[in-house]
């Protein structure tokens, strides 16, 4: 039953949904995934094609081309904007003239569709191709919190560091450096950086 106000009128009721939902078909998609989302998203529609090892098999396999850019960059420690940006690129100059895509809920074939970098954003941290993208995210995040931090750490006219913000700096300190030994311990079993590998 729906609460109500003081004048006997039915409160608004509010609904609620998952986090994350499993079930991007049944038409409630407004969650932060792929599967969630009716844009177009060119690495959810393309697929990888095996070749024999022939260079000629690997002219006009763009995914592969694209998921081994992203890859390389994630290894360099990139900032995913910055791979986001260069895959949007790419997409644009060589890939989207090429391609055609049945939109979900109209079914009209749209030719040289847009693949937004939200998109592309959403897809390299929801896929769990690249294992790195959320944890570099949260890396980039501490740094941010701890530079606020720091920024009003000090009371400026008597000079004095200010006890409670000092205590919350060195809280975000401390989870961090837990962070970075959990990267490390990963990093020592070659997991970090690498595209999940499917059979």
């Amino acid at each position: 039953m729906a609460d109500s106000d003081d004048e006997g009128n039915s409160a608004d009721v509010v609904e609620f949904g998952p986090a994350y939902g499993t079930q991007g078909w049944d038409g409630e998609a407004a969650g932060p995934s792929c599967g969630q989302a009716v844009d177009f998203c060119y690495l959810c529609t393309h697929f990888d094609i095996p070749g024999d090892g022939d260079e000629d098999d690997d002219d006009d396999n763009w995914v592969r081309k694209l998921k081994d850019m992203i890859t390389t960059q994630f290894e360099e420690n990139k900032e995913r904007a910055n791979i986001v940006r260069d895959v949007s690129k790419m997409y644009e100059r060589y890939i989207k003239e090429h391609v055609t895509w049945t939109h979900p809920e109209t079914g009209c074939l749209i030719h040289k569709p847009t693949w937004t970098k939200t998109a592309i954003d959403r897809h390299l941290l929801y896929s769990l191709e690249w294992s790195d993208a959320q944890e570099q995210t949260i890396l980039h995040t501490f740094t941010a919190i701890l530079e606020s931090q720091n920024a009003t750490m000090r009371e400026k006219q008597s000079n004095e560091i200010i006890e409670s913000k000092r205590q919350a700096w060195v809280d975000t300190v401390k989870h961090y450096k837990d962070f970075q030994l959990y990267r490390q311990r990963k990093i020592k079993t070659g997991r970090a950086g690498k595209r999940v590998q499917r059979a």
